[in-house]
């Protein structure tokens, strides 16, 4: 790092440049090829205080026998919903979010008509790649449609250790649309999730 009495006996342009510089506190600027601190490590999720969390994605249930295939629009609008559900919480500073595989990976081993369900219709699944991924909260979104009109958003925790609901958050929209659901999703977060 170049001293004040280094920048004096500088050429008179360096000089200028590196007292204003040091004037700003800004003496170590990379830009002109001096040191520069070293970048501060950011401290693990335990010295923050996160929690570390895996957030899967939002999945679409009927109650019916056979529900039809869910469509492109749809599955877009689940998506769209679990990227504002990780958006929130990421940015709320309460949480460390895990990545985790959009389909919880050991749902074979558990059984194989498992294979391809979604999180909230194993829950043991997600747990166990939740752990896998080293999260200590599990959080699984869903829609469950009540009547043609009426769809509940459904967002639950689970502490992966002992595999316990820590809180099972839900919330009535009326409406097939990307603004009902994302409406409902955004009131959860609001009201429920980061209150």
């Amino acid at each position: 790092i170049m001293t004040f009495s280094k920048a004096l006996r500088a050429p008179f342009p360096l000089a200028l440049v590196m007292l204003l510089l040091t004037a700003l506190g800004l003496s170590g600027a990379p830009a002109l090829g001096l040191a520069a601190e070293p970048a501060a490590a950011t401290p693990p999720a335990e010295e923050t205080g996160m929690e570390t969390l895996a957030v899967f994605p939002f999945s679409y249930r009927e109650p019916v026998p056979r529900p039809a295939a869910l469509d492109e629009a749809h599955k877009k609008r689940l998506a769209s919903m679990t990227e504002t559900l990780r958006k929130a919480l990421a940015e709320s500073g309460r949480y460390d979010l895990v990545p985790v595989s959009e389909q919880p990976k050991t749902q074979e081993r558990v059984s194989p008509r498992l294979v391809g369900l979604p999180a909230a219709e194993c829950v043991s699944c997600a747990l166990e790649t939740a752990r896998a991924a080293g999260a200590k909260l599990a959080m699984i979104g869903e829609i469950e449609k009540v009547t043609a009109i009426v769809f509940t958003v459904i967002v639950s925790t689970y502490d992966v250790a002992t595999g316990r609901a820590i809180a099972i958050n839900r919330v009535d929209v009326r409406g097939d649309s990307d603004t009902i659901w994302r409406k409902g999703v955004e009131w959860l977060i609001r009201n429920r999730l980061l209150k």
